[in-house]
């Protein structure tokens, strides 16, 4: 096995027990600004630290950027490269009690649609993965859903 020199995790929460399916209208996502532009989302995500699996940087990453404890194992979605950097993007599914706020090292945490996750600046990166989470779901269901 080879050991992975930079490698980055995404992840696409929804609300555990929401009825919307990824893709529904209405449906919503948790999402982070950038601290300087509060109006372009993205997934919660970072980099995985030496000696941490992805899944393991996944839920560490939800819980800095987010506030929000993953209490389940992260189903992975897609592995992809961007460069030297290994990709890797997790569905999770959270409970309604993260709410909005003011986040720390990122800018705003909040549940925001399908549409503004596209219009921020890993618009592209976002849309492929929510494109591999609506096949998953057809095929296999939610998380825990």
């Amino acid at each position: 096995m080879s050991t992975i020199k930079k490698a980055a995790i995404a992840i696409a929460c929804m609300r555990y027990g929401s009825v919307a399916s990824p893709g529904d209208r209405g449906a919503l996502y948790l999402a982070v600004s950038h601290p300087t532009d509060p109006t372009s989302f993205a997934f919660p995500g970072g980099g995985v630290e030496e000696g941490e699996d992805p899944a393991q940087a996944a839920l560490r990453e939800l819980a800095e950027e987010t506030g929000h404890q993953g209490g389940h194992t992260p189903r992975l979605i897609r592995v992809y490269q961007h460069g030297e950097i290994q990709c890797f993007a997790f569905e999770v599914l959270v409970g309604s009690s993260v709410r909005s706020r003011r986040a720390g090292e990122r800018g705003v945490v909040a549940w925001v649609p399908e549409e503004t996750l596209r219009a921020g600046y890993y618009g592209r990166a976002v849309a492929t993965t929510l494109r591999d989470l609506r096949m998953i779901v057809r095929k296999d269901g939610l998380l825990f859903g």
